[in-house]
């Protein structure tokens, strides 16, 4: 039997005895025993429909289900649970011979029931070209790995619960040159971006407070907001428009009493779009007017491409107490399995209350931070290098699917990402069968489907989101698998 399937058996079999208690009440024993067995019965479908339902969520929404071979070499990753499993199905069925499971424990009234997702090792049959997650492919500068091998300390302690102060003026030395300059308590340093943008949600919002966001948006920003109970008021923007901003009074409409913050990503994951000034001026504003928090998310500073500028929230001096920076070495300098972020802002109490939570985490990790210290002395034309090969790809990318009948794509303008509006029903659909009903070659291709980055229920079904982390050569293939794909998959299965 599948070990996928373990969770869907052990709902049936709660319903078949919840059908055995209902239909035989001539069992011997008393009714007030028929009654309790029955009702815990139907309890026990409760909580197991619950759990199916919470993990296939926060899977979807962030939870990527690697792939590795033999010698652990990532591979790629799972944006779906259906993904995840269609996968694996494949394998199994085609050549896997060494298939095992990560698993996932439900307690049961004290019986642990295993779960199982897909997790499985790749062989050679089949080449995936992974379009779904945002690794960079650039190696990671030499200079953070020859920090760390001069580290001479006998004892590897703590560091400061606000991070290292050696990076801290790295990073104060690195705003300086864009003519914002911040002090040492302005800044801490955090295990990332995402905790970064983590910490600055727990400092601002009580449970209930609303924030806004553009739709699509960030997938991880949902995670957050589900473990602080935020709501988000999404305002939505559309692929035929770039997924730029409408009008400020539209993003008004969005606003009531509780709405504490607005959180963006510019350049922005996932529809790569470079928001204008006149867009920063209306977040400005808007801020100022209703005296909300910007967490304005700019770790893809240096992606931009064309005569298109990537203006920071910290060059708007007037609102300067509203503005959260939230910044990274991970796509900047290559090197997102350090973990190195950091939050900056000028609010004083904002940076008191973070910096306590930083002290319930201790420190960050101190090899690190000696590492990301070292990558902020690289010479400016390492950035010129890295930026000229991703807008390479972004030509080629937009190019290809420009060519694609009925797709619709506007030219992506900054980090390393595009949505596209694909001509299917639903794109994690279109996802699965490309996995497992679909090769050109032994090839086939994987991408992020566009629904898990909206708040709103419905939309972005026919989306997806792809990556351009991959060479100008594999990038073509993988394209061209799209276009094929599209073909036969509109022509014989939605028909």
């Amino acid at each position: 039997m599948n070990k996928i399937d373990l969770l869907k058996e052990l709902e049936d079999s709660l319903y078949h005895n919840l059908l055995c208690y209902s239909e035989n009440n001539s069992m011997d024993k008393p009714k007030e025993q028929f009654v309790k067995e029955w009702k815990k019965t139907k309890e026990k479908i409760g909580i197991v429909k619950e759990i199916r339902k919470d993990v296939q969520r926060n899977i979807k929404e962030n939870i990527w289900y690697l792939v590795r071979n033999e010698e652990q070499d990532v591979l790629g990753s799972f944006c779906t649970l259906n993904q995840a499993i269609a996968f694996a199905e494949k394998k199994k069925k085609e050549y896997m011979r060494n298939y095992d499971s990560s698993k996932v424990w439900v307690e049961i009234e004290g019986d642990s029931e295993e779960i199982y997702v897909a997790r499985g090792y790749e062989k050679e049959e089949i080449k995936i070209y992974h379009l779904n997650i945002g690794q960079p492919d650039i190696e990671t500068p030499k200079k953070f790995f020859e920090a760390i091998e001069k580290y001479n300390g006998k004892t590897l302690g703590y560091s400061h619960s606000r991070g290292s102060k050696e990076l801290i003026q790295k990073i104060q030395e690195y705003y300086n040159k864009m003519g914002l300059h911040y002090e040492e308590d302005e800044i801490v340093i955090t295990a990332g971006g995402s905790e970064a943008v983590l910490f600055s949600l727990f400092a601002i919002f009580d449970e209930g407070d609303e924030i806004l966001v553009a739709e699509p948006y960030y997938a991880n920003y949902n995670s957050f907001c589900d473990l602080l109970s935020i709501k988000r008021n999404a305002v939505r923007t559309y692929a035929e428009d770039g997924f730029h901003l409408p009008h400020r009074e539209e993003i008004e409409k969005h606003i009531t009493k509780k709405t504490k913050a607005y959180i963006f990503a510019n350049p922005n994951n996932p529809t790569g779009v470079v928001f204008t000034k006149k867009e920063l001026d209306d977040i400005a504003y808007i801020s100022k007017k209703y005296n909300m928090f910007i967490i304005s998310d700019e770790v893809y500073r240096e992606f931009v491409y064309g005569d298109r500028e990537a203006v920071s929230m910290g060059t708007y001096k007037d609102i300067a107490e509203n503005v959260i920076i939230i910044d990274s070495i991970s796509k900047r300098f290559s090197a997102c399995g350090a973990r190195v972020g950091c939050i900056i802002s000028k609010n004083k109490n904002f940076m008191n209350a973070v910096f306590r939570e930083c002290q319930a985490r201790l420190s960050m990790p101190t090899l690190e931070m000696i590492g990301a210290a070292a990558l902020y002395d690289l010479p400016s034309n390492y950035f010129e290098s890295a930026k000229k090969e991703y807008d390479n790809r972004r030509k080629i990318l937009f190019e290809e699917l420009s060519k694609m009948d009925d797709v619709i794509v506007r030219e992506p303008e900054g980090a390393f990402y595009v949505l596209a509006k694909l001509p299917v029903k639903n794109a994690e659909d279109f996802a699965i069968w490309l996995l497992k009903d679909f090769n050109i070659d032994g090839e086939t291709v994987m991408f992020a489907p566009g629904e898990g980055f909206y708040a709103t229920d419905g939309l972005g079904v026919d989306e997806v989101r792809i990556c351009y982390s991959l060479d100008a050569k594999d990038l073509k293939k993988a394209m061209n698998i799209l276009k094929e794909g599209l073909i036969k998959y509109r022509k014989e299965v939605e028909k």
